[in-house]
């Protein structure tokens, strides 16, 4: 009889610090000198990780958020040096 595996889904959320700005525009991550518009792709033969900025609006809080997906294994801890956080908007 066949089998499938499902994979698991995580998501992980860390605070980075306050805005700048009040409801900005735009949030653009900088990994190692290289800007993404949208996101920063992890991928393996096992999992992709997805991590991108996000914005609280009640608390006015900036955080990276990853979306993990991993096929029969644990997701590895991801550890990123060099990382901001650019903020578009009018103030």
């Amino acid at each position: 009889m066949p089998s499938a595996s499902i994979p698991t889904l995580q998501t992980n959320t860390v605070l980075l610090g306050s805005s700048p700005i009040t409801n900005p525009t735009s949030l653009l991550l900088k990994v190692g000198g290289v800007i993404y518009g949208d996101a920063y792709d992890l991928v393996n033969t096992n999992y992709t990780r997805r991590i991108f900025p996000t914005y609280n609006a009640t608390n006015n809080n900036i955080y990276l958020t990853s979306i993990d997906i991993a096929h029969g294994t644990n997701m590895p801890t991801t550890t990123l040096s060099n990382v901001e956080v650019l903020v578009i908007g009018v103030q």
